[in-house]
């Protein structure tokens, strides 16, 4: 049996269906990431499991036990929110300290737990501090150690580094990750930065419109999305998509045909393909080559923009003007110019093929 358990959950809000027959398993020390689009369910699911929603059906499950009826305090969970939720007028001992003292615990073990924490946090010297003394990334680890000294069975985190800085929420994320190892707690952790499921996860839950498109490790997600939603969302940057028509050609492989681009001849054997059928053609930007190294298709492309980001730049390159701009991910310094044109290669054993209703096509190289 899974350490956490979701089955069959529904969600309704009057005529809002905001989850739909969610069916989900965690195992014990997992850190999972909910992740999708703005309005896809993932906070509405993780209040759920805490308590701070009640769900219309189906059962939540916790190391054997059915909370789904439970009152969130009796749910041995903890949540760490988006906006610390810390009380102003308590020093940060105080704030981290607070439940267990709702609790009555003994004064020396209570010492003994957030001391602990804040050897773990660095917060060792900030005991005294208010919270309008620290900055956002403190704060957010005093949030933490308050649920840390709590000992729960499940930690809950609903986008707690998205009011931080760029820079300090890449520090965040690795020391969220130190803290994981650390404490070999479970946890569930909502985002809709696909980058931060990325370098986090052990597993991954893509949320879309209330349901689940897809679960699994991150490599799975990015190396066989099983349609062109998670292909689109998860990798960064994005998945460039190529709207087209396309047929089995003679002698073999795909001919495909995209409005402006002409016909674009794939070395692949997709079963089942029928003649003239609406496809979609996938590529990452880090997969997109100006030289080729392996077998390929090639499209003819101006340079629109260049973004040079000092390690790698990325070429935004018109194809067509019907077409959306194709990005190109560059491992270098150094690229073409604007206004330049490029031949864009595409190896075959990267493309993705998408059906009309968006999912995956299985396809193979051509002998």
């Amino acid at each position: 049996m899974a350490y956490l358990e979701l089955i069959q959950i529904e969600k309704h809000y009057d005529s809002f269906h905001a989850l739909k027959s969610i069916d989900l398993q965690v195992e014990k020390e997992q850190f999972v990431v909910f992740v999708g689009p703005s309005g896809c369910g993932k906070s509405t699911l993780l209040r759920s499991i805490s308590g701070l929603e009640t769900v219309t059906s189906g059962r939540i499950v916790l190391d054997g036990r059915d909370i789904t009826s439970m009152h969130p305090s009796k749910r041995n969970v903890a949540m760490v929110f988006q906006n610390y939720a810390l009380f102003p007028h308590l020093n940060v001992f105080d704030n981290i300290a607070f439940g267990l003292q709702l609790q009555g615990l003994a004064k020396a073990d209570i010492r003994r737990r957030v001391e602990r924490a804040a050897t773990l946090l660095h917060l060792e010297t900030m005991l005294d501090r208010k919270p309008k003394q620290l900055s956002g990334g403190q704060r957010q680890r005093v949030a933490i150690g308050r649920c840390i000294v709590k000992q729960p069975k499940l930690f809950l985190f609903d986008e707690p580094l998205s009011n931080l800085d760029a820079k300090l929420r890449v520090r965040m994320r690795v020391e969220l990750l130190n803290i994981h190892y650390e404490t070999r707690n479970t946890a569930v952790y909502v985002t809709h930065d696909q980058v931060e499921a990325m370098t986090m996860a052990d597993k991954i839950v893509v949320l879309q419109d209330g349901r689940i498109e897809q679960v699994g490790s991150p490599l799975d997600l990015y190396e066989r999305p099983v349609n062109k939603f998670v292909a689109g969302f998860i990798g960064s940057p994005q998945m460039n998509f190529l709207e087209g028509r396309g047929s089995r050609a003679n002698g073999g492989g795909i001919s495909f045909v995209a409005d402006g681009l002409g016909m674009l001849k794939l070395p692949l054997f997709a079963e089942g393909l029928k003649t003239d059928q609406a496809l979609t053609v996938g590529i990452r930007p880090e997969h997109l080559e100006l030289e080729p190294r392996s077998q390929a298709s090639q499209v003819k492309a101006v340079v629109n923009i260049v973004e040079n980001l000092g390690g790698e730049t990325y070429l935004h390159a018109e194809v067509a003007p019907e077409i959306p701009l194709i990005m190109v991910k560059l491992h270098a310094s150094h690229g073409p110019s604007r206004g330049e044109r490029v031949v864009l290669h595409f190896p075959a054993d990267k493309i993705y093929l998408f059906d009309a209703e968006g999912a995956a096509i299985p396809a193979k190289l051509l002998n």
